[in-house]
C-alpha cells in the first residue's frame, strides 16, 4: 500500500468534535477518502490544520486492510494553498463548483493495487483542477477576475481532458469546413457543431461559444486572460453539453445556482 501522497481537498465533512473526513483528488486523477484526526484544528494551542477546500495537501497514511473504504491519516502538511479565492465569495462558490464537477468525474482509487501507478488515464483531471485553481487565484491577485471566465476555461478544458470536445471544423449536418462568424447551433447528440441554416434555425447561439472553445482549445491554461462571455446563457449552453454526453443533471451542482 502507498502511504506517502498529495492531493488537492474535494470536500471535507466534520466529525466528531476535533476530527474530519475528507475527500482528495490524487494526482493519479483518482480520489480518495482520508480520516485526519484533529483535523478541525483547535485544541489546547489552537492549532491550525490547514484542511481546508482547494489546498494541496501532503500527507502520510497508516497502513490498512485491503478493501478498506477509508484510510487513516498519521501526518500531513500544506504542499499548496490558495491565497485569494476565500476572500472573494463568488471566487470560492467559483472553486466549489469546480470540486463538485471534478469529485463527480474521478473514480475512486484502490491504494493496495499494485498495478495503479500505470494506469495514468486520470492524470488530465488533476492536472485540470490544478491549473483551474492556481489560474483563478493569480486573477484575483491581478484584479482581472471574472468567474464566467474561469467557468468557460474551466469547462472547455474539462471538454478535452474527458474526450468528449465538439467537432469545430466541419458542420455535423453538411460536412462542410465551419468559417469564422458563421451562424451555428452546438448539436449535443452529435457531439459537434452545425451550420443554422441547415438546422432550420436562424440562431447564432452557438457561434460564441464556438469561437471561446477554439481559444480555449488552442492555449495553455496561463496564457488565457479574460474571455469576453457575454453571459450566463454561453456557460449553460456549453454545461448543457457536458451533462448530455456524461450522463448528468445540473440540479446535482448544488453550487451551481449561485453562479448563474
Amino acid at each position: 500500500m502507498q502511504t506517502k501522497l498529495d492531493g488537492l481537498i474535494l470536500s471535507k465533512t466534520p466529525y466528531q468534535e476535533r476530527h474530519l473526513v475528507g475527500k482528495l483528488l490524487l494526482r493519479s486523477g483518482k480520489r480518495v477518502s482520508v480520516m485526519f484526526y484533529g483535523g478541525q484544528g483547535g485544541g489546547k494551542k489552537m492549532k491550525v490544520s490547514g484542511l481546508e477546500l482547494g489546498h494541496l495537501i501532503k500527507l502520510e497514511l497508516a497502513q490498512g486492510k485491503r478493501n478498506q473504504e477509508m484510510y487513516s491519516c498519521k501526518e500531513w502538511s500544506v504542499g499548496w494553498a490558495h491565497e485569494n479565492i476565500r476572500t472573494q465569495h463568488i471566487a470560492f462558490w467559483t472553486m466549489c463548483f469546480f470540486l463538485e464537477l471534478v469529485q463527480l468525474l474521478s473514480p475512486e482509487d484502490g491504494l493496495h493495487d499494485s498495478h495503479r501507478e500505470s494506469d495514468v488515464s486520470g492524470r488530465g483531471l488533476y492536472a485540470v483542477l490544478s491549473n483551474a485553481l492556481a489560474h483563478m487565484d493569480k486573477s484575483l491577485s491581478d484584479n482581472e477576475f471574472d468567474h464566467l471566465t474561469e467557468i468557460m476555461i474551466f469547462l472547455g478544458k474539462i471538454l478535452i481532458e474527458q474526450g468528449i470536445f465538439p467537432e469545430r471544423t466541419h458542420c455535423a449536418l453538411s460536412g462542410e469546413e465551419i468559417r469564422s462568424g458563421e451562424a451555428l447551433v452546438l448539436f449535443s447528440e452529435r457531439g459537434a457543431f452545425a451550420k443554422s441554416h441547415y438546422a432550420g434555425s436562424d440562431q447564432m447561439s452557438g457561434s460564441e461559444l464556438w469561437n471561446l472553445l477554439g481559444v480555449i482549445a488552442n492555449q495553455k491554461y496561463h496564457q488565457i486572460k479574460v474571455l469576453n462571455v457575454s453571459g450566463a446563457g454561453v456557460i449553460h449552453a456549453v454545461l448543457d453539453y457536458l451533462c448530455y454526453q456524461l450522463q448528468f443533471q445540473k440540479k446535482q451542482f448544488k453550487t451551481l445556482p449561485l453562479l448563474l
